[in-house]
């Protein structure tokens, strides 16, 4: 039914039984909601629902975290980090991108910061890894990044940009990020 389509689409990249539910939720009842995670599991043709942990470690302002590993990696407020799935502790936390938005492809986060700021970190839950980066936009930037038939979009409020990742072309790409292309 319902509730098992609900799991399933909910544990996809994640922890088998656990979900992040919510994250930056302000204002309810006065009081300042960070991220909750909830185990679900099937009791029956029902489904239970579990508080794992709920705390203001993880307050995701305009776009959700990522899964790597056992970890959530997101922006609290102005701040990129990795907490634990299983305990909400941070792992790493990293300053000085300010506000931004990711997506996890391969092994890879690929986060644009607020100010367009586009920057490639190895997944990993242990430590950040910046791998390169490059200034692709100016202004606001608070869409989060599409991944598509190898090409990574990239918008503001108006202008977009988009990188040809394919087969080939991503070696080409992270020299230019980097620098090395030049």
């Amino acid at each position: 039914g319902r509730g098992e389509n609900a799991i399933e689409a909910a544990q996809h990249g994640q922890r088998q039984d656990h979900v992040l539910v919510l994250a930056a939720l302000e204002g309810v009842a006065d009081k300042v909601r960070g991220a909750k995670v909830v185990r679900l599991a099937r009791e029956g043709s029902s489904v239970a629902v579990e508080e794992v942990w709920e705390h203001r470690l993880m307050r995701n302002h305009f776009n959700g975290s990522v899964v790597v590993d056992d970890h959530l990696c997101g922006f609290d407020k102005a701040f990129l980090k990795c907490v634990s799935a299983a305990t909400g502790e941070a792992s790493w936390t990293l300053r000085g991108l300010g506000k931004g938005s990711l997506i996890r492809a391969d092994a890879k986060l690929i986060v644009l910061s607020e100010r367009g700021r586009l920057v490639l970190f190895a997944a990993d839950a242990a430590e950040p890894r910046e791998l390169a980066s490059h200034q692709v936009l100016t202004g606001r930037c608070w869409t989060q990044p599409t991944l598509a038939d190898g090409r990574l979009y990239l918008r503001n409020a108006g202008e977009m940009v988009a990188l040809d990742l394919s087969a080939g072309e991503a070696d080409a790409a992270e020299q230019e990020m980097t620098g090395g292309g030049e």
